[in-house]
């Protein structure tokens, strides 16, 4: 059995040095645009030079980071992007949007492309469409069990897996949260982790969704056994001494197993939040703990002074440590940095634990009981200096291939269509009699599993309207699940449907074959550019729904009119394959309300108020957006529910107490 690659988080350059001197094999790391981790320092390109120059010297391979979806009006730039990476010394790039994929395939093809965490692949299905699209490895969801990612790893594929650091709640790639409360888009790299923020229920005021962190040090012999060829520690926010921490624990177990006990010993001091190993270790339930908070606890504030506070520390601090306060309400604070340190009126640069510290800081901070945490020891010390250096070529793409590129991806995208298309999606059969099939084209069903092996497509109802009926799949199909899912759709095939709905070109290898059929791509894939859509024409998807979170800018730069626009959904803020720890139907924060349920094994939390743009019908087909969807999922089934929404769609009229979502405002 080979050893997998130690692969670190470098969002700096003292987290870079950190990963080299802790034994990483590889780092991966993000440039100032396009990639996950807008927040973190990441690098310019004299930087990246310099850190090329680097890595090659000391056998380091480099991974670039372009994980994040794009907008029509970043094509350009991210053609340079790409031309810089395909010019360099990078091992390969790291990507989400289909977009990106679309441009490496057709005029980079020297780069090497793993699909990103965000790409949401689960399954040996999606697994295998991937290999066969040229992808050389996955990075895996993280929600997987050992089994689960051994059967993926049966398709021949590189895997890399998330074996260490924070965990979201949601499904990568698919959390509208953070997008949802104020255009701070995830997908976009600018999450403002509503995940860890504090909710109310009828019972409490708590931290609901917070999840621990992941730690599999203890799984590395069933990973190595199983063939995962890459161990992926999280953590472009976090500190270097985190990162040399986590690379020092887990370079000592995968050279020496017996030195397990030194190594969890050793990542007690990794200032991460507590420690779960989530569905590899088949331990979910404990993995929500309702405290989001990183660090070390250092003890409670004695005395409140107006220029800090005393504290008796249950461990060392030096005046290089980070502390927050936790209050005593629960609500979260900003780290602290450290002025000086006093013991007996003193200046030290180390308390040591036991001793009354009087901690400057400049100001006045918390009250006495308040919680002080450790999240920066300040014990090692890296260097902040990576060597500047130049790339021997043009680091931007000639003006007229970038405008030629351009060009070709505008003539290839389909004209507006000529008349007015209009979708409904329903995810309950008890819908099925409030409708009335005449006053719209298509039915999408989105129904559970065992709805759709109940549902009787010989029904002389279901017969009449069998043209106008799409199958929708889930976005996310475990492993067990992906023999009985085929098989529906070969029976539905078979009893003469021809359209299905994919959460993402990963569900390509679950559709019939000697079937004719329509192919249409859900939101969750992401359509966010026009090269995006081309990349899923040429993978056979004959239309696409376009994202929820999209806004009018993106659509007015947009060439692919023949999209279809949504103007009526409950947004799925989060889905997650974590149950939540009680039954919590309905939840709150400071300014709204949301619903949970559970569909195929999947918590999703919705709005309570809708994201609807029906107003904005006439302008958008002025634009050339002829195409529509109104989804009536997570809503109960009403014919006067249907009939007040068709009537507002046929007149443009706006729907009372709806959102615009991120239309207007824009999307970060």
């Amino acid at each position: 059995m080979k050893t997998p690659e130690l692969l670190l988080p470098a969002g700096s350059p003292e987290a870079f040095h950190a990963a080299i001197k802790g034994g990483a094999d590889a780092v991966y790391l993000g440039l100032s645009r396009f990639n996950a981790r807008g927040r973190a320092k990441n690098f310019n390109l004299r930087e990246l030079a310099g850190l090329l120059e680097i890595a090659r010297n000391k056998n380091i391979r480099v991974y670039i980071t372009l994980n994040t979806l794009i907008r029509n009006n970043e094509l350009e730039e991210i053609l340079d992007t790409l031309h810089l990476i395909s010019k360099s010394s990078a091992a390969a790039v790291i990507i989400q949007d289909w977009g990106i994929y679309f441009l490496i395939r057709k005029f980079f093809p020297s780069i090497e492309m793993h699909a990103s965490t965000q790409m949401g692949i689960h399954n040996s299905a999606g697994a295998t469409q991937l290999k066969q699209l040229g992808f050389t490895r996955i990075v895996l969801a993280r929600e997987l069990t050992i089994t689960e990612i051994a059967a993926i790893k049966r398709t021949g594929i590189e895997l890399e897996l998330f074996v260490h650091g924070a965990l979201c709640y949601s499904l990568s790639g698919h959390c509208l949260f953070s997008s949802w409360q104020g255009g701070m888009s995830a997908n976009r790299g600018l999450c403002r982790q509503p995940c860890r923020r504090l909710y109310f229920t009828e019972e409490s005021e708590n931290y609901i969704f917070s999840l621990n962190d992941l730690q599999l040090i203890s799984r590395l012999p069933n990973l190595k056994q199983i063939g995962v060829d890459s161990l992926k520690i999280e953590g472009r926010m976090r500190n270097a001494e985190y990162v040399y921490t986590a690379a020092r624990a887990y370079r000592m177990v995968l050279d020496d197993p017996s030195k397990l006990n030194e190594a969890l010993k050793l990542l007690q001091n990794d200032l991460g939040r507590k420690k779960s190993g989530y569905f590899a270790s088949q331990s979910v339930p404990g993995t929500l703990n309702n405290f989001p908070f990183t660090g070390l606890l250092l003890g409670k504030i004695k005395k409140a002074l107006s220029d800090g506070f005393t504290i008796i520390p249950m461990h060392t601090i030096t005046s290089r440590s980070r502390l927050r306060i936790l209050p005593q309400d629960g609500r979260d604070s900003p780290q602290l940095k450290v002025a000086r340190l006093l013991i007996n009126e003193t200046r030290v640069d180390v308390a040591e634990a036991g001793s009354e510290v009087t901690v400057i800081t400049g100001k006045k901070e918390g009250t006495p009981g308040d919680s002080v945490y450790l999240t920066l020891a300040g014990k090692q010390k890296f260097s902040s200096r990576i060597p500047l250096g130049k790339f021997n070529f043009n680091l931007k793409l000639p003006s007229h291939k970038k405008a030629g590129i351009l060009q070709n991806i505008q003539k290839a995208i389909k004209n507006s269509p000529a008349e007015t298309t209009l979708f409904l999606r329903i995810d309950q059969t008890g819908w099925m009699r409030k409708l009335f099939f005449s006053r719209f084209d298509f039915l999408l069903l989105k129904l559970t599993l065992e709805e759709m092996e109940q549902l009787d497509l010989s029904h002389p109802f279901i017969r009449k309207n069998l043209q106008s009926i799409i199958i929708q799949l889930p976005l996310f199909i475990p492993e067990s699940k992906l023999k009985s899912w085929r098989s529906m759709c070969i029976k539905a095939a078979d009893d003469g449907i021809s359209r299905f709905a994919l959460a993402q070109p990963a569900q390509l290898n679950l559709m019939p074959v000697n079937h004719a059929l329509k192919l249409l791509s859900t939101e969750d894939a992401y359509i966010l550019n026009d090269a995006a859509a081309l990349a899923l024409r040429d993978q056979g998807f004959s239309e696409s729904i376009l994202p929820l979170e999209n806004d009018l800018k993106n659509l007015e730069d947009s060439v692919n009119r023949s999209a279809i626009v949504p103007l009526f959904s409950f947004p799925p803020l989060f889905r997650s394959r974590v149950p939540l720890g009680k039954k919590i139907k309905t939840i709150k924060d400071w300014n709204s309300s949301f619903n949970t349920s559970i569909r195929n094994g999947i918590t999703v939390l919705t709005p309570e108020q809708p994201a609807a743009i029906l107003q904005h019908r006439t302008r958008l087909e002025k634009l050339g957006y002829k195409k529509f969807l109104l989804d009536f999922s997570y809503m109960k089934p009403s014919q006067n529910t249907f009939n007040r929404i068709l009537s507002s769609f046929e007149a443009g009229k706006q729907e009372q107490q709806a959102r615009l979502f991120n239309f207007k405002n824009g999307l970060q």
